[in-house]
Parts: structure tokens; C-alpha cells; sequence
């Protein structure tokens, strides 16, 4: 533990306990309507639509959420038309200065990068550089924070993947907070502060493509992805400690803050994943963006129908990757080359 730091776990504090209690009470849907804060990363449309649902889930429930948000190149591909209050920033870039948002301060993603063969690694010590940009923009505005206060919100849910000032952003709003993760906990910056401790050699990380079991091999290079990952963390923490003590040096160092999270929810199911040693204070709580089923239009449902009993595959790459500007022909002939070898319909989206 870092000098100075509060402990992880404080049973005999009071006002913990009050926090616990609130957060699970809300998270089953068994308190009085709350007023909830969603503060969004800098990033992809998946994690926007998979926080937008679990808002508009709270709503349904009888709580008023509000989410704070940063536009990005595919947000008008997550619907705006929500009963979440959507508060939608830009960051300051008119001169080009920071990486990958444009002049009108709209973040632009690694979807490029990633169609060209970029290292995980590669791509996670990118966006560990935006917080430079974003921790400026959300911490630095006493305006949005006085607006917030005014506001009296219950609780914060933040997306926490590369997103420590957005923890810092709750905290200084004196709220407890509750930790997104929308991706795998396994090998993610923020998951060793959590207490999430699971043997490389068991448990594949993410973005490795991997899976269980492994060979040697495999579980080397599993290890070694991990222990990037760990260093992109120090690093992330580094930056993120640069702000948050500029503008809140009444709040502790980015590792306290992670370590300190009131409760974590995982967009995941123990149905689906691989076995995971998850801690007391984290929820699996997937599949957050999934919806009751609803009549299909005729010319699809005439499309399934004719497949027989064969049934038919869905094929998708999610909002940020599936863009036809950024995919090489050589990607799209050789995903032709295979459904055409399939029994089965493919329905490509």
C-alpha cells in the first residue's frame, strides 16, 4: 500500500457500510429512485452504448441518470433519443495539439490501427495518452463541477478502462463510486488494484486472442501481455496523478482512487466466460446491452426462414471496428471466401 493511502477495505466505517448497502440496493432495484451520474471514457461507441443501456435500465427502474460523454467519430451510431440526460463534450483542439481527436474536438479511434495489425499493447498504450487531453477538459472545468453539485447525485457509475479522472471527477463531487468494466477484467489496467489476482497460466488476458488451455508457449506470451499491460497501467496512473493533483489535491493518488472503488459491475456472465476469481465488492452483471426480442422485419425474417434447419450466423465487429472505409479488401475477401464454405446464412452487420 502507498503511503499515505486509505485502506482498501474499512468494515467498521460507517458511512462505507451506508455506501455498500446504497449500491447494491441499487444495483437489485430495491431503493427509493436515486439521482445517478454516468461518467463516460474517451473511446468507442461500444463502451457509449453499453453505458447508455445500463442508464436507461436505471431509468426503468424508477432513478434519474445523466451521462457525461465524449463525442466521437461513431456517436451518431448510438441513439441520442434516450430518457438518459446525455451531456455531450469537446475537448479543446483547434490547434491539432493532442492526438487523435480532430479540430473540432471529437475523438477519432484506433479502428485503423487495429485492421493493420497493431500489438494490443500497441494500441492500449495509445489510448493510455488521451487521459493528457480528457483529464484537462473534465477536471480543469469548475463550471461542469459546480454544475454537477448543483445537481445532488447519489451515486456515480464510471467506465474506468483508461478513465482514473473520471474516478477523480466522482470523488471530488463527494460521491461513492461504482466501476464499469464494459471489456475482460483479466489483464486490464485497473484490475490488480481491484484485487482481481488470477495466474497468467490459467487465465487468458485480453486482446491476446488466446484461449484456454494454453500451451507453454501460450501461456509465456499470455504473461508477458499481462505484464505490459501493467506497465501501461503505472503509466496511465503517472498521467492521470499529473491532474488530479493539479486541480483536486485534496483527493488522494489515481492507485488509491482505483483501489478504492465502492463496487465493481462487469458486463459479463459466468455462462460465457472463462472462470474468473472475482472480489466481493465486483458484480457480474452482463449482458448489460442485451433486450427482450422484438418481430423481425419481413424481408429478414424471410432471410432467417430460408436458411432451414441449418439456422443462420450473425456476423459482427461491434460499432468502432466495422467501418468499410478502414477494412482492407483482403479482410473482406477472405471473410467471403469462408461464409461461402458455411451450411449455414450469414448475416453480416
Amino acid at each position: 500500500m502507498v503511503k499515505g493511502d486509505r485502506p482498501a477495505v474499512m468494515a467498521r466505517d460507517p458511512g462505507r457500510l451506508y455506501h455498500t448497502g446504497l449500491l447494491w440496493s441499487l444495483v437489485l432495484g430495491a431503493c427509493a429512485a436515486r439521482n445517478v451520474l454516468l461518467v463516460q471514457m474517451v473511446g468507442t461507441g461500444s463502451h457509449e452504448f453499453v453505458m447508455r443501456r445500463l442508464g436507461e435500465q436505471l431509468v426503468q427502474r424508477g432513478h434519474r441518470v445523466t451521462q457525461i460523454r465524449w463525442l466521437h467519430a461513431f456517436s451518431d451510431l448510438v441513439p441520442a433519443n434516450s430518457s438518459v440526460e446525455i451531456i455531450s463534450r469537446r475537448v479543446k483542439n483547434a490547434a491539432l495539439r493532442h492526438r487523435r481527436f480532430d479540430a473540432a474536438g471529437v475523438f477519432q479511434p484506433v479502428s485503423s490501427g487495429a485492421w493493420r495489425g497493431a500489438s494490443s499493447l500497441g494500441v492500449a498504450l495509445d489510448l493510455a495518452q488521451q487521459p493528457h487531453t480528457y483529464c484537462e477538459d473534465l477536471l480543469g472545468d469548475q463550471r461542469l463541477l459546480r454544475r454537477m453539485r448543483r445537481r445532488r447525485f447519489d451515486v456515480a457509475i464510471v467506465d474506468v478502462y483508461c478513465n482514473v479522472c473520471g474516478v477523480a471527477f466522482a470523488r471530488a463531487l463527494r460521491l461513492p463510486v461504482v466501476g464499469l468494466y464494459v471489456v475482460s477484467v483479466v489483464g486490464s489496467e485497473q484490475s490488480n488494484l481491484m484485487g482481481l489476482v488470477n495466474m497468467p497460466s490459467a487465465v487468458v488476458a485480453q486482446f491476446t486472442g488466446l484461449t484456454p488451455p494454453m500451451s507453454l508457449l501460450q501461456r509465456l506470451h499470455n504473461a508477458f501481455v499481462i505484464l505490459g499491460f501493467k506497465l501501461v497501467s503505472r503509466y496511465l496512473l503517472a498521467v492521470s496523478d499529473i491532474y488530479v493533483q493539479k486541480y483536486h489535491p485534496e483527493l488522494p493518488t489515481s492507485a488509491s482512487l482505483m483501489r478504492n472503488l465502492d463496487m465493481a459491475l462487469y458486463n459479463s456472465n459466468f455462462l460465457v466466460t472463462q472462470p474468473l476469481l472475482l472480489p466481493p465488492n465486483m458484480q457480474a452483471i452482463g449482458c448489460v446491452q442485451c433486450t427482450p426480442p422484438r418481430p423481425l422485419p419481413q424481408n429478414l425474417e424471410t432471410f432467417f426462414k430460408s436458411s432451414g434447419e441449418h439456422g443462420v450466423i450473425i456476423f459482427c465487429m461491434g460499432i468502432t471496428l466495422y467501418d468499410p472505409e478502414l477494412i482492407p479488401v483482403r479482410f473482406i475477401e477472405r471473410f467471403m471466401r469462408i461464409f461461402s464454405r458455411l451450411e449455414q446464412k450469414v448475416l453480416a452487420t
